[in-house]
């Protein structure tokens, strides 16, 4: 247990989730100042930032090419925010509602073990399908308490605190963003130092050659990464060649 929290507390795991709550502050600060926040909704901003901001940030630094691609919105608003917009309903207490909370993301993490492990197990099967049958009780049970307290007790305030978890989510998207490009520049230039055999000059040159033909393009970082002829190059014009190479083939799947 000592090294779980101690690798939790390392400076490469809480800085990034620290700057995620700096960064969301930012834009609710901004919303409230807008008038489109306010503290009745505190607990769902609470809420939000405690479960869905940390579990998004480690599944798409761990999977930073669905980041890339369109599974993002599908997987956070269909799941993840579907969570905030129907526990958040007022249907339970505030007690019920953090334990229901914790047990989801326990079962969620347990059902996404293989992002760390790289490998499904028997476990991992039956830890999903109770998350989806935690996912489908608060639906079920959310749904048939609106529909019996009936349609006149929406109020402007319930509508902000439904909406606020997918504005949130759409506001999260850009430091998501940022946070997978920086981690798959950093893991790819111990690659490049490497491969420039201790010349600080070469490496410095191959990371502005790398930089330059990628720049904030997280799908092409994470598909030319993969390919490893550019670090066998003796010297920086074979290696610029062989990432023109890999450049090429990266097109070639786009189309």
């Amino acid at each position: 247990m000592y090294q779980i929290v101690m690798s939790f507390v390392a400076p490469k795991v809480l800085l990034p989730v620290l700057g995620a709550y700096i960064y969301l502050s930012v834009f609710t600060f901004f919303l409230y100042k807008l008038g489109l926040w306010s503290t009745i909704i505190l607990r769902e901003t609470i809420l939000f930032y405690l479960f869905t901001c940390v579990a998004l940030l480690f599944r798409y630094v761990l999977k930073p090419l669905e980041l890339a691609s369109r599974k993002y919105w599908n997987d956070a608003l269909s799941i993840l925010v579907v969570i905030e917009i129907y526990i958040n309903t007022y249907t339970f207490s505030y007690f019920a509602e953090l334990l229901f909370q914790v047990g989801i993301m326990i079962t969620w993490l347990m059902a996404n073990a293989d992002m760390v492990t790289k490998k499904k197990t028997r476990t991992q099967g039956c830890s999903r399908v109770v998350y989806y049958v935690f996912l489908s009780f608060a639906f079920i049970y959310s749904v048939c308490r609106l529909v019996t307290a009936g349609m006149n007790n929406f109020s402007y305030d319930m509508v902000v605190s439904i909406v606020y978890p997918v504005v949130g989510t759409a506001l999260y998207y850009p430091y998501l963003y940022l946070l997978a490009v920086y981690v798959e520049y950093d893991l790819w230039m111990i690659v490049i130092e490497r491969s420039a055999r201790g010349d600080l000059g070469e490496y410095k040159r191959r990371r502005k050659a790398v930089i330059k033909c990628c720049r904030l393009n997280l799908s092409k970082i994470s598909i030319i990464k993969g390919d490893f002829k550019p670090f066998l190059a003796n010297n920086i014009d074979e290696f610029v060649a062989e990432l023109k190479a890999c450049e090429i083939k990266y097109q070639g799947l786009r189309v």
